[in-house]
């Protein structure tokens, strides 16, 4: 059963991202919230049914006509993105509501929403220490730049992230829970407090492991449940939320097997527009990834492949034209939840999940040396100081190559 406000549908419920008019970003643009638990409607009888719109105010009305016209059920506007989300009562009418809202003056993409999953791949039982570090130059990265003192966030988007974790207490700052409707960002999983800990667990503090970036916040924003999966709308709205929340870097350990949607198109304009830097891991679809994982393969977002110890391409990375940069990803130790024993600790996981938060620490420290540096200025940073691996130049296996912290600081 699905219920809003007074509608009440005992049918099995189908959605739609759309949107309407072309993005318009002005710099007096309102970023007042949406309520939370009305951001996404969410398929209670497991049937996808979900979709986003962004339209300016003008388009907005003759939408939201059309909408209700086809038997459809439309969601709050969230600002300043102006993106809708719109429900069906069977795939027949989803189709043609989709059609019908194409046909209306000003609206600009009507899409499926899709689902996705965590790109954690691999699990070796060997703790190791954290080579990955060493491998970017992490430690003569530091003698430049720790972050410390710095006011810098990284908004981790993924599971939650564990508040009360030793090596991150005190680091975590609550965020909203945009897949299930409310303010609790805990970590119900364990994903998202292990990214976190890569990127900026506490360090220098004789306790666990050491993030990239000493001094960073992290703004922890759920957009996957607890059996690590979420949809394309929630992670669109989670990026406009952190973008809200003046994130300066925002890391996207997930994928969705799919071109890039356009309501992500609109979220990470947004969040460019915010000066948020976007980063997504790649994918561990390895060799036979079609298309290419969203968001990493979307305009704007600096997507990040993995790399083994020795600087070869792990097995199960995704590569092509969505991989920018590469970073660690294999047997990668960081923070560790168990939320069935509620017991905290560390443990080496495989992924480009554990890959994308490298860069995102590394971005954090640019901007604590460079505050003033546009998401692209510290993206074309990164880029431009990688060690070159494979074939010389940019090429789809690891990008321009792996990123190498000590020479992004220096200079």
């Amino acid at each position: 059963m699905f219920a809003r406000g007074r509608r009440v549908w005992t049918r099995p419920v189908l959605g739609v991202l759309v949107a309407a008019a072309v993005l318009h970003l002005p710099g007096g643009a309102s970023t007042a919230s949406a309520g939370l638990p009305d951001q996404c409607y969410h398929a209670v009888d497991g049937v996808d049914r979900s979709g986003l719109t962004a339209a300016p105010r003008s388009a907005d009305r003759a939408l939201v006509s059309a909408v209700r016209r086809s038997g459809g059920m439309v969601g709050p506007r969230v600002e300043p993105v102006g993106l809708r989300q719109v429900v069906w009562p069977s795939r027949a009418m989803r189709d043609a509501g989709l059609a019908a809202l194409r046909r209306v003056p000003g609206v600009q993409f009507a899409e499926p929403e899709h689902k996705g999953s965590l790109h954690r791949s691999t699990n070796d039982p060997k703790l190791r220490d954290q080579w990955g570090l060493d491998k970017i130059g992490a430690r003569r990265a530091w003698d430049i730049e720790t972050g410390l003192q710095k006011d810098v966030t990284i908004a981790v988007l993924d599971t939650g992230v564990d508040f009360r974790h030793p090596d991150l207490a005190g680091r975590v700052l609550p965020g909203p829970n945009i897949s299930g409707g409310n303010d609790d960002s805990q970590d119900d999983h364990m994903h998202g407090t292990h990214v976190a800990g890569i990127a900026a667990a506490s360090t220098n503090n004789r306790m666990g492991v050491a993030g990239v970036s000493w001094g960073a916040k992290v703004l922890a924003v759920k957009v996957m449940d607890k059996h690590g999966s979420g949809t394309s709308c929630d992670v669109a709205v989670g990026i406009i939320e952190a973008a809200k929340r003046e994130a300066d870097v925002i890391n996207l350990s997930l994928g969705f097997a799919h071109t890039c949607p356009l309501a992500f198109r609109a979220a990470v304009a947004y969040a460019d527009h915010q000066g948020a830097l976007v980063v997504a891991s790649s994918g561990n679809s390895g060799f036979f990834a079609s298309p290419q994982s969203a968001p990493a393969n979307c305009t704007g977002v600096l997507g990040v492949g993995a790399t083994d110890h020795h600087d070869d391409l792990t097995a199960f990375t995704t590569f092509g034209l969505s991989v920018d940069v590469s970073a660690p990803g294999e047997d990668i130790l960081s923070t560790y939840l168990d939320v069935k024993k509620n017991k905290r600790g560390y443990a080496a996981f495989s992924g480009t999940s554990m890959s994308a938060p490298f860069v995102a620490g590394l971005a954090a420290l640019l901007i604590a040396k460079h505050p003033d540096w546009t998401p692209t200025q510290v993206s074309d940073r990164i880029i431009a100081t990688v060690d070159d691996l494979g074939p010389p130049g940019r090429d789809d296996y690891y990008g321009a190559g792996r990123i190498n912290a000590a020479k992004a600081l220096a200079g």
